[in-house]
């Protein structure tokens, strides 16, 4: 069970989600430390109740000392208050004995006036014109002798506010600022990176450089995405090698058609030229010019056939004409007919055909082709002395084993990979030497892939080859 890794939307929305959230809750988050610094529960603090009870204790100490509550406010002149802040002092009666604005001293003023100070009626709510209040009675030994009335703008709360507002943002700043920073880092090392890596792997393929893969260990996207480009340059890297291989086949092949093409024609025209100039004296020996022109005439017909065959089988040009045939009917036609030429060569041949193979889909010439290639190419290399060819047909695993044995000087091992490659030079100095064209192995490996077929062969040098390729069954 493969463990769950965040792919690059999920990081993408991690990271947007940290940019906007980190520097707003450091925002607000500075923002409440420092209006908890602020004073407001001091009894310096005019904002605060504990301000209010202060001065009542003051207008009361001064009371016992004056004996009476005009003489104790006096003490109430001395205090300096905020722009718009008042002070009243009313005793018993609602008669205001002192006003530090002016305004209503001597005035008596009823309770219900003085519950209405907390009460906004105003319909259009204005900051700028709303005063709170602080009440506190001032109790002396045991009686209520008046009330102390403290009253400042509103807009004093946001004193602090504003005064912090240049705190906080700069805060929030530096720390929007941090993790920029971090999330820049991360990005790069994460995403920008390893994109760049994939760059300069892009321009060294670009310069034929296919040994550079990208290292990206991550398990995300982009590391989907390298896993893909490596494979891409593998291919690549593989596509360049076989192109190289193509490239340099294609000259082997020019080189080779070129000789196979000039070496009989060269003994044509040599034929020719001594019939010409009548070195063919008598009628045997113009006979005998004629018979080697004749052959060797026949030789450039297969080669030029073979190639024409060739290519029309790699372009899939060829079709094949499938049918349904018996595969011991059809098989044990083709060795009656190899066991007569191979007694004409003087060759030993055995066919081991059981008596109910499967049904095949095939074309029956074209099977025909690469066994009469397989078995020619026995016949030219088998022993010199007691040489034998043996067909050998089995059945198992879905498909029909067909293989031919000879007893002949066998092929190296460096050799065996190359034996079905066009014109490849171990074939030639062994089998065009023998009257091939060199091009037999290749025609039957493309025939029997088109099948749907795999072709191979096995020897030791000295000790015969065997070729084996196989059939699928319908």
């Amino acid at each position: 069970m493969t463990s769950w890794k965040p792919g690059i939307r999920l990081k993408l929305f991690i990271a947007f989600i940290l940019a906007v959230t980190v520097p707003l809750s450091a925002l607000f988050g500075s923002f409440i430390f420092l209006m908890n610094q602020e004073k407001m529960a001091s009894p310096d603090d005019i904002r605060s109740p504990l301000y209010a009870e202060k001065i009542a204790e003051e207008v009361i100490k001064e009371y016992h000392q004056e004996g009476s509550l005009l003489g104790a406010l006096t003490k109430l002149e001395a205090l300096e208050m905020p722009a718009g802040s008042g002070v009243e002092v009313l005793d018993s009666e609602g008669v205001v004995l002192y006003d530090s604005r002016g305004l209503r001293q001597g005035v008596t003023v009823r309770a219900y006036e003085i519950a209405q100070m907390f009460i906004s009626e105003q319909e259009n709510f204005s900051l700028e014109e709303q005063m709170n209040y602080h009440v506190v009675p001032l109790n002396i030994e045991g009686e209520e002798q008046g009330l102390l009335i403290i009253s400042y703008p509103a807009t004093l709360i946001l004193d602090p506010l504003f005064r912090n507002l240049v705190s906080t943002a700069f805060i929030a700043i530096i720390t929007a600022l941090a993790l920029f920073l971090l999330l820049a880092t991360f990005l790069s090392r994460w995403l920008i990176r390893p994109l760049q890596e994939m760059v300069s792997a892009t321009e060294k393929i670009a310069h034929g450089d296919y040994e550079s893969p990208v290292n990206i260990q991550s398990k995300d996207e982009l590391g989907r995405v390298a896993l893909a480009f490596n494979e891409m340059t593998r291919k690549l890297a593989q596509s360049r090698k076989r192109e190289q291989e193509l490239e340099q086949s294609r000259r082997d092949l020019v080189a080779n058609v070129s000789h196979d093409l000039r070496t009989p024609l060269a003994s044509i025209r040599g034929y020719v030229e001594g019939l010409l100039d009548g070195l063919a004296s008598d009628q045997e020996k113009r006979d005998r010019y004629l018979q080697v022109i004749y052959e060797k005439a026949l030789t450039l017909e297969r080669l030029i056939q073979d190639l024409f065959e060739l290519s029309r089988l790699e372009q899939g040009i060829l079709r094949m004409e499938k049918v349904e045939v018996p595969a011991s009917e059809m098989l044990k036609e083709l060795a009656e007919k190899y066991a007569h030429d191979a007694e004409l060569a003087g060759i030993s041949f055995l066919a081991e055909i059981p008596e109910h193979l499967p049904m095949i889909e095939v074309d029956p010439g074209r099977i025909e082709q690469v066994l009469t290639n397989l078995f020619q190419n026995a016949i030219r290399h088998s022993g010199p002395r007691k040489g034998f060819v043996t067909l050998r047909a089995e059945y198992k695993e879905r498909f029909i084993f067909l293989s031919l044995a000879d007893n002949g000087e066998g092929i190296t091992r460096s050799e065996l990979p190359y034996l079905f490659d066009r014109f490849y030079s171990g074939e030639k100095s062994r089998s065009r030497q023998k009257g091939g064209t060199g091009l037999g192995l290749a025609i039957a490996k493309e025939i029997v892939e088109a099948h749907g077929g795999t072709i191979k062969a096995e020897s030791e040098l000295g000790q015969g080859a065997t070729f084996t390729f196989t059939i699928p069954v319908k």
